[in-house]
């Protein structure tokens, strides 16, 4: 046996994502979308939950590799974007959560 082999470390599992995290993604693509000019009072609506629903697994959309750095989008800053989206989590009815509870059931498996 090769000495490099036995010393090498295999990679630590991916951590699963939780239905807040689903709801970030989605929320911020909203917010940063090229369509959307910083309309903060957009509330999710029964198309845009099934498009979420039918979003491609955590598993496939996370690669193995880095992600290339970008330059910011300049249209809101991070910690106001955060607090935005921490408040329409917040106000989300049992429903419209079950959705990303749905999606982050299915990444847990």
């Amino acid at each position: 046996m090769n000495t490099v082999d036995a010393n090498k470390v295999p990679p630590k599992p991916k951590r699963f994502l939780t239905a807040y995290n689903f709801f970030f993604m989605h929320e911020r693509a909203l917010c940063l979308g090229p369509s959307s000019n910083n309309n903060e009072t957009s509330q999710p609506n029964s198309s845009t939950l099934a498009n979420a629903n039918n979003s491609q697994s955590a598993a496939q959309q996370r690669a193995n590799t880095k992600r290339k750095h970008t330059k910011t989008h300049g249209k809101i800053a991070f910690l106001d974007l955060t607090m935005l989206i921490s408040k329409k989590w917040k106000g989300l009815n049992s429903e419209e959560r079950k959705v990303f509870d749905d999606l982050a059931k299915k990444d847990l498996e």
